[in-house]
């Protein structure tokens, strides 16, 4: 009987698991952090009530974000490549308001589908000018891709 041969996997099948797998545990801490800031405070969280909610390491959360400033303006960078992605799925010859209006029903249904953490997130951030400053920084690098 003729032994089967088996591929090894490829490497970008490998790699898009392994990224996917970052990404779900890069949303995990921001949506701990994000419940954890609107339950206790945002100075009353720390570090370690973030990993320990996570259930991760200090390491696995420091690989992710340098301070916990960056964790909030990181849900914003989950739904930036989304928009440019929308952006750039338009027909080159479209014009500018249609591709607009296609802009802005990406970004209400993004708005629309988490609504209870947006709004946690903009009560968070609203008191905290250190974090306004990070998320102002990726408007204008949103602004720019697109």
């Amino acid at each position: 009987m003729p032994r089967r041969v088996t591929e090894p996997p490829t490497e970008p099948r490998e790699a898009g698991l392994r990224e996917r797998k970052k990404e779900l545990v890069r949303e995990q801490l921001v949506e701990v952090a994000t419940r954890l800031f609107a339950k206790k405070g945002f100075d009353a969280t720390t570090i370690d009530d973030i990993v320990d909610a996570a259930q991760v390491s200090r390491r696995t959360f420091f690989r992710y974000f340098d301070t916990k400033e960056d964790v909030l303006p990181a849900w914003f960078d989950r739904y930036m490549d989304g928009v440019v992605g929308t952006v750039d799925e338009r027909p080159d010859d479209e014009d500018v308001m249609t591709v607009l209006r296609h802009v802005l029903e990406r970004v209400a249904a993004i708005y629309e589908s988490e609504l209870g953490t947006v709004l946690t997130i903009e009560r968070v951030i609203g008191r905290e000018p250190s974090i306004v400053a990070r998320r102002y920084k990726r408007v204008e690098d949103l602004a720019e891709a697109l």
